[in-house]
């Protein structure tokens, strides 16, 4: 169980930086969805995968993509991120094409 909350840690980290670099690289859909599927990995493990040391400097950038699009098509990716399965999350933080919603 010890390595399965590592492992959690690890791909949330993961997931938060790759989402920060995508809204700073003009890429707020998948942004988004990175997003929202590290918003999903916490709710599904129950605990809080993040440092507070931390969360500002990713509020930033959560804030800073979050102004690229319409909020609508913003809720709808981080929607469509945030009801992803591990695996599925895992898939999508390996792609890096943009999507279109």
């Amino acid at each position: 169980m010890h390595q399965q909350l590592v492992d959690q840690y690890h791909l949330h980290t993961d997931l938060m930086s790759l989402a920060s670099a995508a809204g700073q690289e003009g890429k707020p859909i998948r942004a988004a969805r990175l997003f929202g599927a590290a918003q999903g990995l916490r709710e599904s493990t129950g605990i809080a995968l993040l440092g507070v040391e931390d969360a500002p400097r990713f509020e930033r950038f959560l804030g800073a993509a979050r102004t690229q699009i319409e909020e609508e098509v913003w809720e709808r990716a981080w929607e469509d991120g945030r009801t992803m399965t591990t695996e599925e999350a895992v898939a999508y933080r390996l792609g890096g094409v943009e999507e279109q919603s």
